[in-house]
């Protein structure tokens, strides 16, 4: 998603992700990955036992549980809201939702923080592009 941060945004995303006390408790007990879609740009993250263990911008052959896939207009248009609006947009499908839609429903919690995390990131002058 390198058209809405800095390179190497990643590893500052999976601190953020693996330092939120309401992400752990959320992902306490998935094992799966998510992708994250915008336009040509992934980000493929592994997550185990409350953590983001693994990050890749590709999915590995497995694929992923869930995806969460827009265009790089959606995904800034959801990181500038007031508020997060991931389950507005993606049940508006201005964000798609991909794999296993159960899955994705189990982890509410965690998708909204994941979300967080990305719009704190972006709000971030050292790391995102927040450009009005």
């Amino acid at each position: 998603m390198g058209s809405l941060f800095s390179p190497g945004w990643e590893n500052h995303f999976r601190e953020w992700l693996n330092s939120s006390p309401d992400f752990q408790s959320g992902a306490r007990w998935f094992d799966g990955s998510v992708l994250l879609g915008m336009g040509d740009e992934i980000l493929w993250l592994k997550i185990y036992d409350g953590r983001v263990i693994d990050a890749k911008p590709h999915p590995t052959p497995l694929g992923f549980t869930f995806a969460l896939e827009a265009s790089e207009e959606s995904w800034r248009a959801l990181l500038q809201e007031d508020r997060n609006e991931i389950l507005s947009y993606t049940g508006a499908r201005k964000v798609a939702v991909e794999g296993n839609l159960l899955e994705f429903m189990r982890l509410t919690k965690t998708v909204i923080v994941l979300v967080d995390g990305m719009r704190a990131l972006f709000r971030d002058p050292k790391i995102g592009k927040n450009i009005g």
